[in-house]
């Protein structure tokens, strides 16, 4: 693996993209909005289309990004449809390649016009530091808690991170876990976030084929080197096709929870100085409407997936 950025350099972006064009403007406008983005190297991947009917969709999100006035932008258009599980890998194992670090973005986010500062100061100041494994960008509304700093916890996030090189070379999209780890309750404790995510529920089912994630097998990774994420105490992106206020009814699921549209924060917090699971942030994530509405929506879709096995 050849490191060609610097430490100094900002981080290279890449961005997973594949028929939402509405939501892929959103993400380039709250991404010009950020200082750095300009002097950022940016790959975008988009995959390919499923049928005929969705070539003009995949189309329309090309030539989003083609529009993107940027000097140093990599457009790359998969033939077949990858699935975002594949295309995700393998565009980060792409840039990691030549490159120390990577913000990692799907194309229903958007971003504090703050983030890529924060992903940029986070990968610098814990770039030797190899318990940390990533720098997480969302976080639920706690309230207002311990706001004036970040903290650690023990789980990657999926909507938008940024990770090294040298941690990201641990990932497996195959990896399951071993006949110890099973039988370990420990092992569990650590990989479930002592209570955020039921991880082993959803490696299994992922195992069983019910359904496709990169993320839980990133979250193994990171489980079994002892790794922990930095979170944001106030989210930092958010995530479109989740919130209640954009995609949904005032009756869907997130509002039914009293899970709100989140307000992206500014950088008006400093990085922790010591590297530890903050475990009163940790509960009061766990005890947040939207880890909540998670869980839930987890259970719910392991009750619809098995129906659909007996039914069959």
């Amino acid at each position: 693996m050849v490191n060609t950025n610097s430490h100094s350099d900002l981080a290279p972006i890449a961005i997973f993209a594949f028929n939402r064009p509405g939501s892929a403007k959103r993400l380039v406008r709250s991404l010009e909005s950020n200082p750095e983005f300009s002097e950022s190297k940016v790959f975008v991947f988009i995959d390919g289309s499923r049928s005929r009917s969705e070539q003009s969709l995949v189309d329309s999100v090309e030539e989003v990004f083609q529009s993107v006035c940027h000097p140093r932008i990599c457009i790359v258009r998969r033939d077949e449809n990858y699935g975002l599980k594949k295309s995700l890998s393998c565009g980060i194992d792409v840039v990691c390649q030549n490159h120390d670090s990577v913000v990692v973005l799907e194309d229903d986010l958007e971003l504090s016009q703050d983030a890529l500062k924060y992903f940029n100061l986070g990968l610098n100041r814990y770039r030797e530091d190899m318990r940390v494994w990533s720098i997480c960008a969302d976080v639920p509304d706690v309230n207002g808690f311990g706001s004036g700093v970040a903290h650690f916890l023990p789980v990657g996030s999926s909507w938008g991170w940024a990770t090294w090189s040298n941690r990201w070379e641990n990932f497996s999209a195959q990896a399951n876990l071993s006949r110890c780890a099973r039988t370990s309750r420990g092992f569990r404790d650590r990989f479930n976030g002592h209570g955020l995510r039921r991880f082993d529920k959803m490696l299994s089912m992922e195992e069983q084929g019910f359904i496709s994630s990169w993320y839980v097998h990133w979250q193994l990774a990171i489980t079994k080197y002892g790794g922990l994420s930095l979170f944001p105490p106030e989210p930092m992106v958010r995530n479109m096709g989740f919130s209640a206020g954009t995609h949904s009814s005032k009756f869907s699921l997130p509002s039914l929870f009293g899970v709100r549209e989140k307000s992206l924060s500014k950088m008006n917090f400093t990085l922790p100085s010591q590297v530890e699971i903050d475990f009163e942030f940790g509960q009061r994530v766990i005890d947040s409407r939207e880890w909540r509405l998670y869980r839930f929506n987890s259970v719910l879709g392991r009750i619809k997936r098995r129906i659909r096995r007996v039914r069959r």
